[in-house]
């Protein structure tokens, strides 16, 4: 367990110490690299529990999410994700998630993006998985103008108690004209305390080092009180996703769980609202 977290630690450490942002605007379908919860966005939009090596750890059987992300920005957006996770036994996680993107008018000219997926992992030992992950992505400007891409993450997880660490790369696939995805190394860990009986902080860190020598970072905590209530603050410094400060909360009941996130401190995206709705079990 050691060695898992100095490895993710100085990883994280030399990524941050090498941080650029060139080379982001040659990038092409920025929106496949939205987090894919509303929780995570209120954590810094680190990775969640929907990665199947993730999930293939958590311990849950089925966990599933319908988001609205509405992004305020010079291009406003609104964007409406699903995410489903199931496990088969101890061992097998399966996963679907689906991502479109409505509304965004450049020049008088309405675009859209969307993208589908499925992923498995499997856990080698009690406590080490490894998954894959693919998704079919397309882009449309007006009428006239549509492309499309394919790309897959190769991610392994870990997790020993309270400790929980991913590495892996995101966001292989094909390009689109020159233009190539966005494609980067990987790697977050988290920590979860459990104190004074029904009371939880959680802890998450992430890091991102894109191919085209960009680097994203973020940080998140959460608080919860008898699994029910909980109250979430984050910070991510970006790449692809602009850079922002970010606060949510969480309420859940008998497997039904509502989230709410808000974008606070960025000159783009700052004022953004999000919503989520989930069930698992």
């Amino acid at each position: 367990m050691k060695r898992v977290i100095i490895t993710i630690s100085l990883l994280a450490a030399g990524l941050a110490a090498a941080a650029q942002t060139t080379g982001v605007e040659s990038l092409s379908m920025p929106f496949s690299r939205l987090p894919k919860t509303v929780s995570t966005m209120a954590m810094g939009a680190t990775p969640s529990y929907y990665d199947p090596s993730a999930f293939a750890l958590s311990g849950k059987e089925f966990s599933s999410e319908i988001s609205y992300l509405g992004l305020k920005s010079d291009i406003p957006s609104t964007n409406l994700g699903v995410n489903i996770a199931y496990g088969l036994g101890e061992r097998l996680a399966l996963t679907l998630d689906g991502l479109m993107s409505m509304g965004a008018e450049i020049d008088g000219v309405n675009s859209s993006d969307m993208a589908f997926g499925a992923g498995a992992a499997f856990a080698i030992t009690p406590n080490i998985s490894v998954g894959m992950s693919g998704r079919y992505l397309s882009s449309s400007f007006g009428s006239d103008a549509s492309f499309s891409a394919f790309s897959a993450d190769v991610l392994m997880g870990a997790h020993f108690e309270g400790l929980t660490a991913g590495l892996g790369v995101r966001g292989l696939g094909t390009k689109v004209g020159e233009y190539s995805l966005p494609t980067s190394l990987s790697a977050d860990l988290g920590y979860r305390l459990d104190f004074a009986e029904k009371n939880a902080l959680d802890f998450k860190l992430g890091a991102d080092y894109y191919f085209c020598s960009a680097i994203a970072l973020g940080a998140g905590a959460q608080y919860t009180w008898n699994d029910m209530v909980s109250a979430r603050v984050g910070y991510h410094k970006g790449a692809v996703l602009p850079s922002f400060l970010s606060m949510g909360c969480g309420f859940a009941f008998k497997g039904f769980a509502l989230d709410f996130t808000y974008l606070l401190s960025s000159p783009t995206i700052g004022g953004s609202a999000m919503l989520g709705l989930g069930f698992s079990f």
